[in-house]
């Protein structure tokens, strides 16, 4: 395939997600305030939102030029691009405290603790497929990754998955960190504001710790 038709694809695929990612964050802020407005603290929330709308005012400006002009595009690597993959699975770290049995890395489903796994595990050898055989075809692997993050997989009853749950029986939720997060990685991989990406992809692990830990310890529910 060629370059221009595999870029194409990322393309593609990247705009799709962001728009999927961004339509998901947003919903969580209703459904937060439906479902969770009398059991989080009176900060969380606002915050949240503020989070949300900073992150996707972020992901829109860095990835707009990926998007949507014609110019021929460029994957690139370096310290900035090793430091920027180790975020993806450093992102399922830290919202695996959320929800496990016995060990962080198995939760108490299934399909999500395969999920959680692969995401661990496949990340790590696509950065070395990355670097040693294919920069293209790693990023439209990774892509593809990002989308089964997606699958339905969470039956915790808390105000971030009620709808979901109550909707169609399990949540798609848990891993939509590490879904934003690959979107952002590979705005990064083209060489789009790598300096911004980083910071934001660390936010990010920031943020989803924060809120995972904070259930842990039952400060925010």
């Amino acid at each position: 395939m060629s370059d221009n038709k595999i870029h194409n694809i990322n393309r593609i695929l990247l705009a799709l997600g962001i728009i999927t990612g961004n339509i998901l964050w947003i919903k969580c802020i209703f459904d937060l305030y439906e479902y969770g407005k009398k059991i989080f603290p009176q900060f969380f929330i606002p915050l949240f939102a503020l989070g949300l709308l900073v992150n996707i005012s972020i992901i829109v400006y860095i990835a707009r030029e990926i998007i949507f002009e014609k110019n021929e595009l460029k994957l690139f690597s370096g310290k900035i691009v090793l430091f920027i993959w180790l975020s993806i699975p450093l992102s399922i770290i830290c919202t695996s405290f959320v929800c496990y049995r016995q060990h962080w890395w198995i939760t108490r489903f299934p399909v999500s603790t395969i999920i959680r796994q692969c995401a661990l595990v496949l990340p790590v050898f696509l950065y070395f497929f990355y670097i040693k055989f294919s920069k293209k075809y790693a990023t439209f692997l990774l892509l593809l990754l990002s989308f089964l993050l997606l699958i339905p997989n969470d039956k915790c009853y808390n105000p971030f998955n009620i709808w979901w749950i109550d909707k169609i029986g399990y949540s798609p939720l848990t891993y939509l960190p590490t879904f934003y997060t690959i979107q952002l990685s590979v705005c990064g991989f083209y060489n789009q504001k790598k300096g911004l990406v980083l910071i934001s992809v660390y936010i990010i692990c920031l943020a989803a710790l924060f809120i995972s830990i904070g259930h842990r310890l039952h400060f925010l529910w």
